[in-house]
């Protein structure tokens, strides 16, 4: 058995409904727009990438970009060596970088594949970063509005 497959037998099964969550999310849609609806224990604190300007200033698309953006390795323990102080930056060889852009490449097939099947109407851009952060977000295309 390869030293990098996950031996599922070893997780708790109190752990499977969180990460079904995160890999089949609930989508809510306020105010017009659509958000995702991670389970509060996998969401941060942090602020710190959020735009600058108020919401009022944000156009749909804006809004969704940036409320619907999820840090993979936020949601999960991970080893504090996965950030490298003094560079300031991921080691994007380390295991868990690694195995953070595998699941996020799945979260973002599974996310659109569950909003085109939520909203067939609609149009959306799910988007996969894997080098700075690992993290997943998405926005519905709006007419009039730039991607």
């Amino acid at each position: 058995m390869s030293t990098n497959r996950f031996d599922t037998k070893r997780l708790p099964i109190e752990f499977a409904p969180s990460v079904a969550s995160v890999l089949w999310p609930r989508f809510v849609q306020e105010a017009g727009c659509i958000f995702v609806s991670l389970d509060e224990a996998f969401l941060s604190t942090d602020e710190s990438d959020k735009p600058g300007v108020p919401w009022r200033d944000l156009d749909r698309t804006g809004i969704e970009s940036v409320e619907n953006k999820v840090d993979v390795l936020d949601l999960f323990k991970h080893a504090r060596n996965v950030w490298d102080q003094r560079r300031k930056r991921y080691r994007r060889r380390h295991p868990h970088f690694r195995t953070a852009q595998t699941l996020a490449v799945v979260m973002a097939q599974t996310w659109f594949a569950k909003l085109r099947d939520e909203f067939p109407s609609d149009a959306f851009r799910v988007y996969y970063t894997g080098t700075g952060n690992v993290t997943v977000r998405f926005h519905r295309i709006y007419e009039g509005e730039p991607v």
